[in-house]
């Protein structure tokens, strides 16, 4: 945890939340739901602790203050910003590997 921040608020999108939705469809369909529910609480409760310290350092967009993140859990990759001043973590994007069940890439290419 930050001095600054004991607590971070996560924040994230519409289209974020829709994407999570599909992601959950089909963890539900391939039997992987109970996993996702458990990876996703473990993430958004680093996020909300310790999300600096938790993920690999990207770009730093000085003009906003934000440090950008990136973090494999399970089979997702996570990828988040960082705003420190305000104890707020935006998570940008989950997805599940390429390679995964989970990935709409393996359903479209019919990978087994």
């Amino acid at each position: 945890m930050s001095a600054q921040c004991p607590h971070y608020k996560v924040d994230y999108s519409k289209d974020l939340v829709r994407v999570l939705k599909g992601l959950g469809e089909r963890a539900r369909r391939l039997g992987f739901a109970k996993t996702l529910g458990l990876a996703l609480r473990e993430i958004v409760d680093h996020l909300e602790k310790e999300p600096a310290a938790w993920g690999t350092p990207g770009l730093f967009f000085k003009a906003l203050g934000l440090q950008k993140y990136t973090r494999q859990w399970w089979v997702l990759r996570v990828t988040y910003a960082v705003d420190e001043d305000r104890c707020l973590v935006y998570l940008l994007d989950i997805k599940p590997r390429r390679d995964h069940p989970l990935s709409t890439h393996h359903e479209t290419n019919g990978a087994a």
